[in-house]
């Protein structure tokens, strides 16, 4: 299995933005990020300063110290969360369980003024993506 380093993309439009991706090289880091960028994902940049057009680069001195992440590692990461999840709510750790967090973070998401149904959807789109460059490794 190929492990995927995470490089730092910087953003600048009107605005400065940045974002870390795990990837296998800095193309694909910088391709995933224009194509989250004009898959109307922005909300996953974070904001850094004002410029002018757009354009996208690497930040070498950012991108170094972060480790390579792997879906298995995403995997591991969400397994701990629906534990959790399971223990505070006795709910499992199975389909009903998965589910029984899916419409709690649903819960969550109204209650903090997120919209739900585009935050699945975006998700949904980064796990694609994610499994997408698994697959060409």
């Amino acid at each position: 299995m190929t492990r995927h380093q995470t490089f730092r993309v910087i953003v600048t439009k009107s605005e400065i933005f940045e974002i870390d991706l795990a990837a296998r090289a800095e193309v694909i880091a910088l391709t995933r990020a224009e194509r989250l960028w004009d898959g109307g994902m922005r909300s996953r940049f974070a904001r850094v300063d004002r410029q002018e057009r757009a354009t996208f680069a690497i930040d070498e001195h950012a991108t170094s110290p972060l480790r390579d992440i792997a879906n298995e590692d995403r995997a591991r990461w969400a397994k701990k969360a629906l534990q959790a999840f399971s223990q505070e709510t006795g709910s499992g750790t199975g389909r009903e369980g998965f589910s029984d967090l899916l419409c709690d973070l649903g819960h969550y998401a109204r209650s903090v003024g997120l919209d739900f149904d585009e935050e699945f959807e975006r998700a949904a789109k980064t796990c694609a993506l994610e499994v997408a460059e698994e697959v060409l490794s």
